[in-house]
C-alpha cells in the first residue's frame, strides 16, 4: 500500500472494446450499435446526476461483457464538478482528441466550457463512428456527413444531430440522450 497513489480496479471484458468490435470481423448492426448506446448513455447520465463528469468518452473505454452488455469504463479523466455554473476551466479538461467538441477548439485556457455537454459530444462521436464505420478525426463535418449517409433511421438521424450540435447551448442533457436512443430503437 502506497498513499501517495490512487489505483481503481475493472473486471475483464471478455468481448473486448468497442474499437475491437468496430474493425472486427462482426460489426454491430444498427439495433445492437443502439442498445450499446443506451447502456453508455445510462452509464453517462448517472455520472451527470451526480456532478460527475467522463471527459474521456471514446470508443476504447466502452468494454463489453461476456453477454454483450457494453460497460463505459476508464474513469482516470473523470472529474467532480462544484461550480454553480457547472463549467470547468478549459485548461483542466482532458480528453481524446477526436472526440472533442469545436468549443474546446475555440476556448481559451480559462474560459469556462460545459463539461456535460462535452460527454454528450463524445457520445454523439462515438455513435456516429459505429453507425457510419468512418474513424475520421475531429473537426468532421457529421451533419453534412449524415445528410449524405443513406439508410439512416430518421430518429437516429436527429439523436446524432443533437448530440454532435456544435453549439453546446444546443445540445440535449445525458437523460435525453437516453430518451433520444430509446426512442430511435423502436421507431
Amino acid at each position: 500500500m502506497c498513499d501517495a497513489y490512487f489505483a481503481y480496479s475493472m473486471p475483464w471484458y471478455p468481448g473486448g472494446d468497442l474499437t475491437t468490435v468496430l474493425r472486427g470481423d462482426h460489426p454491430m448492426d444498427t439495433a445492437t450499435i443502439l442498445v450499446c448506446m443506451i447502456e453508455v448513455a445510462f452509464a453517462v447520465e448517472y455520472l451527470h446526476e451526480r456532478c460527475l463528469v467522463h471527459l474521456d468518452i471514446k470508443l476504447e473505454n466502452v468494454f463489453l461483457d461476456g453477454a454483450g452488455h457494453a460497460h463505459l469504463g476508464d474513469l482516470g479523466l473523470l472529474q467532480h464538478v462544484t461550480t454553480e455554473s457547472r463549467t470547468l476551466l478549459a485548461r483542466d479538461l482532458g480528453g481524446t482528441y477526436d472526440y472533442l467538441g469545436p468549443e474546446r477548439f475555440q476556448a481559451g485556457p480559462l474560459d469556462r466550457v460545459d463539461p456535460f455537454k462535452c460527454d454528450v459530444y463524445a457520445l454523439g462521436v462515438m455513435c456516429w463512428v459505429l453507425v457510419s464505420k468512418d474513424e475520421t478525426g475531429v473537426n468532421v463535418d457529421y451533419q453534412g456527413r449524415m445528410r449524405a449517409a443513406t439508410g439512416l433511421r430518421m430518429s437516429l438521424r436527429s439523436a446524432l444531430d443533437q448530440m454532435l450540435a456544435p453549439n453546446p447551448a444546443q445540445r440535449p442533457t445525458a437523460s435525453k440522450v437516453v430518451e433520444l436512443f430509446l426512442i430511435a430503437s423502436v421507431v
